[in-house]
């Protein structure tokens, strides 16, 4: 397995504040990759549902200095 991929978390339903999970999820990636540089995955995708939701997330991966694919 070479990548993994993860929902928005709780920003549904529970209305978990979209700002506030991207910076959860993409540190958690980042301080994973930090890690376990031995491990196999290499790509985490996040699944958004709305485009609002992918700008916020972009904006946040872009200030920490990851890449972007909006596949």
């Amino acid at each position: 397995m070479d990548s993994i991929a993860f929902p928005a978390l709780a920003t549904g339903v529970a209305a978990f504040p979209v700002d506030e999970c991207a910076q959860v999820m993409i540190d958690a990636v980042r301080d994973f990759a930090v890690e376990h540089p031995e491990s196999a995955v290499k790509r985490a995708v996040f699944v958004l549902f709305t485009l609002d939701d992918y700008r916020i997330f972009k904006a946040y991966a872009e200030k920490q200095g990851a890449g972007v694919d909006p596949q």
